[in-house]
């Protein structure tokens, strides 16, 4: 059986799919990869991974997305797979509707959080709303769902029929993190935080995880706090994706 994973960009491909891709080729699956190639898609080439250039736009840019869908309507009649399953919000959408329109068996979608949300102006929460529930509703086999709140959206508005509706849940390898390998007193002291009280922000440093906001409140605590610190834990910063630095 032939799955293609599809994504918008390689780095989510290396941060959060190949635990996936390795755990379905060992079951003999042949899997390849759909994604915006750049340095980590060639270095992910070089060991071996089938990784296929798909120029995925994140922005509103129509054009862009109709070359995406051209390129990927093409690679699926070339390759003949049997599942896609898409990731992202804006490659999950054209490679949804890509599936549909070239009668692809199974097509699922893994939200890793919904693009919309409740702080959104209201034409803007609900065009995304829209456009998310048509191709969940016509475009989408399966969902499977990270986030509780999410899974119960979509089952309260019927996004599909709920058996093709899935909560998979979240985690972290539990040996990977697991406390008994890290020292606390030492990392303290090689960050030189032994006397700090610390925040810790673990994810991707960018504007729509909530940076700006955090910062923001950092400073306004560090001005009547001097015993605390932020950390932050997360890819580098892209100047695609963020149009501000921190401050260090």
């Amino acid at each position: 059986m032939k799955i293609l994973q599809v994504t918008a960009v390689d780095f989510t491909v290396k941060k959060f799919l190949l635990p996936l891709v390795n755990d379905l080729e060992s079951k003999n699956y042949e899997v390849h990869i759909a994604c915006d190639v750049n340095e980590i898609g060639q270095q992910l080439r070089s060991e071996g991974y089938e990784i296929k250039h798909i120029p995925f736009s994140r922005d509103f840019n129509l054009i862009s997305h109709l070359k995406a869908l051209i390129k990927l309507i093409s690679l699926i009649k070339t390759e003949k797979y049997d599942i896609i399953h898409s990731h992202t919000p804006v490659a999950s959408l054209i490679s949804r509707l890509a599936a549909k329109i070239t009668n692809v068996p199974l097509n699922v979608y893994t939200a890793h959080g919904f693009y919309f949300h409740e702080n959104m102006k209201p034409i803007v929460y609900k065009i995304t709303y829209g456009i998310e529930k048509v191709w969940s509703k016509f475009f989408t086999d399966y969902l499977f769902f990270q986030s509780k709140e999410d899974y119960e959206l979509a089952i309260n508005n019927k996004f599909n029929k709920p058996d093709r509706l899935i909560h998979i849940n979240n985690g972290v390898s539990g040996e990977k993190f697991n406390p008994k390998y890290y020292n606390e007193s030492l990392i303290r002291q090689s960050l030189n935080l032994q006397e700090k009280k610390v925040i810790l922000f673990v994810g991707r440093l960018v504007e729509e995880k909530g940076i700006k906001e955090l910062l923001s409140a950092f400073e306004m605590l560090s001005s009547r706090h001097d015993d605390l610190s932020l950390l932050l834990v997360g890819g580098e910063l892209l100047e695609t994706e963020m149009d501000f630095r921190l401050k260090k």
